[in-house]
């Protein structure tokens, strides 16, 4: 079963099991749904939290907060669309 957060992202987009999601950041294909605010510090699982990210940048995002704080941006720029 998929985690929540997950089928969250998949339903607001429309995505399927099946689909390729591309890294919100630089393209790649994504393998996982990370939270801007993470969930430790209170994030949830509304699509205002979440960014589909490539291995490398979900690995960045938990190493930098500067990047992390840079991806809550772009997922506040997405939104406003």
């Amino acid at each position: 079963m998929m985690v929540k957060h997950k089928q969250t992202y998949f339903r607001y987009f429309g995505y399927g099991d099946q689909d390729v999601i591309l890294c919100e950041h630089c393209g790649a294909v994504a393998v996982d749904i990370h939270h801007g605010v993470f969930k430790s510090q209170g994030g949830g699982n509304d699509i205002t939290n979440l960014i589909a990210l490539c291995r490398l940048c979900h690995d960045k995002a938990h190493q930098s907060r500067q990047f992390n704080n840079y991806l809550k941006q772009l997922i506040k720029k997405r939104d406003e669309y």
